[in-house]
């Protein structure tokens, strides 16, 4: 997090075999990623967690707390 910013860095790699009578196969890629979102006000970044489950990423975002706005009746 960095001014309002969230930030998620990453990097991939794979690697795939294949194999048959005549031919043998064999790719590897990587590289790194980035992604950034610009949060909301509301967003409270002290409530920020973020899980991995079998490769997929959940991040949880909290919301602060604004105070109530009261209503005035202008007459």
């Amino acid at each position: 997090m960095d001014d309002g910013v969230l930030a998620i860095r990453g990097e991939r790699k794979t690697e795939r075999e294949s194999n048959d009578e005549n031919h043998r196969l064999r790719e590897c890629s990587y590289g790194a990623f980035e992604r950034r979102f610009r949060l909301p006000a509301t967003a409270d970044e002290n409530k920020i967690t973020a899980k991995s489950d079998h490769g997929v990423l959940t991040i949880t975002i909290g919301k602060k707390r604004l105070p109530k706005v009261e209503k005035v009746k202008i007459e």
